[in-house]
C-alpha cells in the first residue's frame, strides 16, 4: 500500500495477514466449502491473490476488478468462504479509494456471509473495515461499536497483529472524538505488542500518532521521546522517503 495511504487510514495489517486462516495461508483448504467445480474455485483463487497483489501494491482500481471477478468465480462454484473474502476484499478496496459507502455496503455482504459459516477471521477484518469506514464519515459511535467487536474478535482468536492494528485504529478514532487520554491508552497498548512483534511497520505509525497527541497537550518531552524512537526505527529501516518525512 501506498505510503500516503497509510498514513491517512491508519494503521493496518498487510492485507494476506488479516484475512487468512489460522495457520497463515490464504487458501489452505480450498475445496473446504466448494460445492460446484474445484476448477473454478482454483481460478477464483487465482483471481482474488492477484487482487490481494495489487492491494498491496496501492493499486486499487485492478484490485477492485480483481476481488469483483473472484467474487462471481467463487458465486459459481457456490463457495461462500471464497465470497465473504471477496466482498471483504472489495471494502477494503473500496475504503482505500475513499469511498465509503460502498466500503461499508461491500463489507457487510462479507460479514454477513462470514457470520453465516463461523468464519471469524474474515468477520474480524470486515467488522474492521466498517469501524474506519464509518470513522471517515463521522459516525463515530457506529465506529466505536465496530471497532470495539474488532479488537473483542482479535483477542478470542489471539491474533496478535491484528490486536495491534485493532488498538491503533481504536486510538485514531478516540483522537477523533477529542477524547485525547483513552487515545494515549489505546496507543500505548498497540505500541508494546507492535515492538514485541517487531512489527516497525506499526510501530512507526503508533509512535507518530502518539508523538502527534502528546504535543497537542503540550508534553513536550513525551513528545520528544516518542519523535526519537521513531527517527531511531525509520534511520534503522534506511528508508530515505521515510527519514527525509520524520526529519523535516
Amino acid at each position: 500500500m501506498a505510503e500516503t495511504n497509510k498514513q491517512e487510514h491508519g494503521t493496518f495489517i498487510p492485507f494476506l495477514m488479516r484475512i487468512s486462516s489460522d495457520d497463515g495461508s490464504l487458501h489452505n483448504n480450498i475445496n473446504s466449502f466448494v460445492v460446484g467445480d474445484p476448477k473454478t474455485a482454483s481460478q477464483a483463487a487465482k483471481r482474488f491473490d492477484r487482487g490481494v497483489q495489487y492491494y498491496q501494491k496501492g493499486v486499487y482500481r485492478p484490485a477492485q476488478i480483481a476481488f469483483q471477478d473472484a467474487l462471481g468465480l467463487y458465486q459459481a462454484c457456490q463457495d461462500p468462504r471464497g465470497q465473504a473474502q471477496s466482498w471483504v476484499g472489495l471494502g477494503l478496496t473500496y475504503y482505500s479509494m475513499g469511498d465509503y459507502d460502498e466500503a461499508i455496503a461491500f463489507s457487510n455482504h462479507g460479514l454477513t456471509i462470514a457470520r453465516s459459516i463461523g468464519d471469524r477471521w474474515t468477520e474480524r477484518q470486515a467488522l474492521s473495515n466498517l469501524g474506519n469506514a464509518y470513522r471517515h464519515l463521522y459516525d463515530y459511535e457506529r465506529s466505536l461499536d465496530y471497532k470495539r467487536q474488532t479488537l473483542t474478535l482479535a483477542q478470542a482468536l489471539n491474533d496478535r497483529p491484528s490486536q495491534a492494528a485493532a488498538w491503533s485504529n481504536l486510538g485514531m478514532l478516540y483522537k477523533a472524538m477529542g477524547e485525547d487520554q483513552d487515545a494515549i491508552i489505546c496507543y500505548e497498548n498497540s505500541l508494546v505488542i507492535a515492538s514485541t512483534l517487531g512489527d516497525r511497520q506499526i510501530e512507526r505509525q503508533v509512535l507518530q500518532n502518539l508523538g502527534n497527541v502528546h504535543h497537542k497537550l503540550g508534553e513536550h518531552q513525551k513528545t520528544i521521546q516518542c519523535y526519537e524512537k521513531l527517527l531511531h526505527i525509520v534511520r534503522a529501516s534506511n528508508d530515505q522517503f521515510a527519514f527525509q518525512r520524520v526529519d523535516r
